[in-house]
């Protein structure tokens, strides 16, 4: 026999092997189909035209042409890449996929986990499985604080059992590797205050704006104004706010809100007309007295969440309603609100003038005019008009009632006689 030395060979594949496979169960289209060598199981159902919706995508069956019989999981397959779990098929093989219970015969994971939720079971499941099934523990998990919840023989009652997550981890212990029972529950504790981002946004006139880092129930509103350069030419001090995460939620409001206003007594009115008004959240700040007085008083402890907004200076008075010429108008210190309305041309014919109200830029709040109230810049002065009154209507009513009073004066006139 002749030996060759240092010979390059060269196989070409001509082409694949085909052969036919039988797809039956819980498939859309279940039948023979022809495929090749390299075929998975879950191409060979995608031929069958997919999974049903009460497919079970975890215990689906392949019995040989020799009679051994083989599991397909496809579900694990697409969730860890596991390609063991989902097999090249063979010729002859029957693939049986059969369909899913639902709400039983699971195993669910909640907690500290990528992808919490409810798995389907499989027989050959254990803790690290279900923990990668939902992509693994996130970074907060607490190791030291997971449970097991399994149901009693009984079938009513559970029990308890508490894991060590961080050998199973770990590997140092493969009992911590718990095989799992249908319908377990597996609860993960997160690791309080992990990696807490404590921050506070400012918006506005200040030389950088943005998101600040803050020591919760230590930073002061002055230390985070002064990260952030201190205050523009153009901050307006006095219709600057504070806002804070506000989830105190008023059931008598809730309720009001529903309500017709003509439905309402008068304690309930005006419960909701103090609420209405209300900016929820805001903090009593006086960003005047803190940086122009410097009042440490009103230097408050920020909390992580807290939103300061310094908006630029309006330095104008808004005139709205009932008045000749109703717009903005240019603020003068010192001057009261008659001195805004004469600006905007004076009051009209139907100004309402017992009803004029001073609306406060900061607060929202309405207040009686004076001559000693102060009108700050961004101050809205609204002048109602005085209601129409239907005269036709008047007269209408009023005939109507005088004729019911003649025909009684007539029927009582003819009883009389």
């Amino acid at each position: 026999m002749k030996s060759y030395k240092n010979v390059k060979v060269t196989i070409t594949l001509v082409g694949l092997r085909r052969f036919k496979v039988s797809v039956a169960g819980a498939v859309k289209a279940p039948g023979i189909y022809s495929v090749f060598a390299n075929t998975r199981v879950s191409e060979v159902i995608g031929k069958g035209g997919g999974f049903l919706q009460n497919s079970s995508l975890r215990n689906i069956m392949i019995t040989h042409s020799d009679g051994t019989v083989s599991k397909a999981d496809v579900f694990k397959f697409w969730r860890t890449g596991d390609r063991t779990k989902n097999p090249y098929v063979l010729g002859g093989d029957l693939i049986v996929v059969p369909a899913r219970e639902n709400n039983i015969n699971t195993c669910g994971i909640y907690g500290a986990v990528k992808s919490p939720g409810q798995f389907e079971y499989s027989p050959e499941d254990s803790l690290f499985d279900l923990i990668n099934l939902a992509y693994g523990l996130t970074m907060d998990a607490d190791l030291l604080r997971a449970d097991l919840i399994r149901f009693n023989p009984d079938q009513r009652t559970t029990q308890t059992i508490s894991m060590d997550l961080e050998a199973l981890i770990s590997g140092d212990d493969p009992q911590s590797n718990i095989a799992l029972m249908p319908d377990d529950r597996v609860f993960i504790r997160t690791i309080p205050d992990f990696h807490k981002k404590e921050q506070v946004t400012v918006n506005g006139e200040v030389l950088y704006p943005g998101v600040y880092d803050i020591e919760e129930d230590q930073t002061r509103l002055s230390k985070v104004i002064a990260k952030a350069g201190g205050f523009t030419p153009d901050a307006s001090l006095i219709e600057a706010e504070m806002i804070r995460a506000y989830n105190v939620i008023d059931p008598e409001f809730e309720r009001l809100k529903n309500i017709p206003v003509a439905d309402m007594t008068k304690t309930e009115y005006e419960h909701f007309k103090l609420r209405a008004r209300e900016r929820p959240g805001r903090v009593a700040v006086n960003f005047e007295k803190l940086f122009l007085e410097g009042l440490n008083d009103y230097d408050v402890v920020l909390k992580s969440g807290d939103i300061i907004n310094i908006p630029v200076k309006s330095m104008v008075v808004n005139v709205s309603g009932s008045v000749v010429n109703p717009g903005l108008v240019p603020y003068k210190s010192g001057e009261d609100y008659r001195y805004y309305v004469r600006r905007a041309g004076g009051l009209s014919w139907k100004a309402r003038k017992s009803k004029i109200r001073i609306i406060k830029g900061l607060t929202g709040e309405r207040l009686r005019p004076s001559k000693s109230r102060k009108i700050d810049p961004g101050d809205t002065i609204l002048v109602p008009e005085k209601p129409e009154r239907d005269y036709w209507g008047f007269f209408k009513d009023t005939m109507i009632v005088l004729g019911n009073l003649a025909t009684i004066y007539l029927v009582v006139q003819q009883a009389t006689e």
